[in-house]
């Protein structure tokens, strides 16, 4: 009976927490211990499970909206091959999501598994994500064999999503980008 009633729960968007029992949901401030279910991938390293919006730990990946340069010189839409790269890693099946901080717009970051295994480790091997060391050294391996067969973002130039991020407002008037 308690499963069933779980189930209901995580499938209309809300949430027990095991501490209080208070029902929460998104934007209600709670955020829980983990999460499983279908996903809807937001983009290259955040998606949307139960209604819970997760950032993938360890990780940072081109924004949507970020283009990067291929070995040539011409543009392409690198947010859009990062989130296509979460997409494939999790292959349409069910993922389960372990909380390890929230975020200051209220997202559990967490671990998420899925049927390819580690979904963030997935994507840096891809070559669609790069570890984010500020916060984590756990994927850095996965990076630098990345980099080094020159996988995903790193067969041309790009700017790191942080820096992107951080240049957007300036429109990237900064002419010293650091590119990789």
């Amino acid at each position: 009976m308690f499963i069933a009633a779980a189930v209901l729960t995580v499938a209309a968007g809300r949430w027990t927490t095991a501490d209080t029992g208070r029902v929460a949901g998104p934007h209600r401030g709670v955020v829980p211990a983990g999460v499983s279910g279908k996903a809807r991938v937001v983009d290259g390293d955040t998606i949307e499970v139960g209604g819970v919006r997760i950032r993938l730990f360890g990780i940072d990946a081109p924004e949507l909206h970020q283009s990067c340069r291929r070995p040539g010189g011409e543009r392409y839409a690198c947010g859009d091959f990062a989130r296509g790269a979460l997409v494939a890693a999790i292959g349409g099946q069910a993922v389960s999501c372990s909380r390890r901080d929230v975020d200051k717009y209220g997202r559990m970051v967490g671990v998420c598994t899925g049927s390819s295994g580690d979904l963030a480790g997935n994507v840096v091997t891809r070559g669609a994500a790069m570890a984010y060391r500020h916060y984590s050294l756990d994927y850095v391996d996965e990076e630098e064999r990345a980099r080094r067969d020159h996988t995903g973002i790193w067969q041309g130039s790009f700017e790191a999503p942080w820096e992107f991020r951080h240049n957007e407002p300036a429109k990237h008037a900064s002419p010293a980008k650091r590119t990789y």
